[in-house]
């Protein structure tokens, strides 16, 4: 294979890369506007009875859970945090469109790790307790298109470039056939 065709089956593999990601974002950030869960509180206070139960002597009286709709709320509450967060992810991309070269798209793994690992810390909440959250299915959506794209930026690229690496090295001449020895008896 020569240099020429090598660098761009590269620049192909790594471009189809920034296009695949660039999808998936877009996807995450509509997928982000739309309704995401809706929230129900319980009137009768079941999860306070309980609670008071565990610090005092035996229960006051039975409770039934009665749930009442409050409010829905949107995948992402801010969207323009997630809108930042994946500007933050896909910049490397397009360093990667510009100049294809499978150290670059190594770096974007790891800066797909640190961003996912900040992203996954500042958007940990373990929520209220005493509300019952009904999630829809914009939630679960968005949840598998983040995880796709993680996927594929910290896991399938670097397997893709080192199987390209693997397949497109330079390999060795053949070592020069020697010609063949014939014994000669000189007596």
């Amino acid at each position: 294979m020569t240099p020429i065709d090598r660098d761009t089956l590269r620049r192909k593999l790594l471009r189809t890369f920034c296009v695949i990601a660039g999808g998936l974002a877009t996807a995450a950030l509509i997928l982000g506007l739309l309704p995401g869960s809706e929230t129900y509180r319980d009137t009768n206070d079941c999860f306070g009875h309980a609670l008071g139960g565990l610090f005092s002597h035996g229960r006051r009286s039975p409770c039934e859970s009665h749930w009442v709709y409050v409010a829905t709320t949107p995948v992402v509450a801010h969207w323009n945090w997630l809108l930042g967060f994946l500007f933050v992810l896909l910049a490397p991309g397009v360093l990667i469109w510009r100049n294809a070269r499978i150290a670059f798209a190594l770096l974007w793994s790891l800066w797909a790790i640190g961003a996912g690992t900040i992203g996954f810390l500042a958007s940990f909440d373990l929520g209220d307790w005493s509300v019952k959250t009904v999630e829809l299915w914009p939630m679960y959506a968005f949840g598998i298109v983040i995880f796709g794209l993680l996927l594929l930026l910290i896991a399938l690229l670097p397997i893709a470039c080192g199987v390209f690496a693997w397949v497109t090295r330079n390999r060795p001449e053949p070592p020069p056939a020697l010609p063949r020895a014939t014994v000669v008896d000189r007596r």
